[in-house]
């Protein structure tokens, strides 16, 4: 039993990948992110070490609609050294455990790799987890998690209703 699953709008998915000696340009595009006001809608940093070196990825979403404000200030900010890789369209599938273990963790990522769907990225919380896939397979992947996941009968719809009141204004 979960509380609820939220699915996001059309997002893009944005890795930058630094070696420590570069310097990590996340700090930076955040930064211009949020003196032009960009809402980040998931974030990820990551390290990965090994004997010579040790590589950061920093992993960010962003809507749609910001993607090419956003674009620019990683290109005005990625030099020599960084890579990024950017993923569109992706969606966040949010799920609200209360209180489960990270044993749910597993089942959910299990579960989508059955169904043959691409995770890029994962984050959890107290509150919820967070996995980022293809937006096409939004549904797909609500439908294979109901297989093994009980909601609450008066749950939440999966996307925001759309106020038609307030659309027009």
């Amino acid at each position: 039993m979960i509380g609820g699953i939220k699915l996001s709008p059309e997002l893009v998915q944005f890795n930058l990948f630094s070696g420590m000696a570069a310097g990590l340009p996340l700090t930076s595009v955040l930064r211009r992110m949020a003196r032009e006001r960009v809402n980040v809608t998931f974030l990820c940093l990551s390290c990965l070490t090994d004997d010579a070196k040790t590589d950061i990825i920093g992993s960010f979403c962003v809507s749609a609609d910001d993607f090419p404000r956003v674009k620019q200030m990683v290109d005005a900010e990625a030099g020599a050294g960084h890579r990024v890789e950017i993923l569109a369209p992706v969606g966040t599938i949010t799920l609200f455990p209360h209180r489960h273990s990270f044993v749910l963790l597993g089942e959910v990522l299990n579960a989508l790799a059955k169904a043959g769907i691409p995770v890029h990225a994962v984050c959890t919380s107290l509150s919820s987890l967070a996995i980022n896939t293809e937006y096409r397979f939004l549904d797909r992947a609500v439908e294979e998690l109901e297989k093994i996941l009980d909601l609450p009968v008066n749950h939440a719809p999966f996307r925001p209703e759309l106020d038609l009141k307030t659309a027009g204004q």
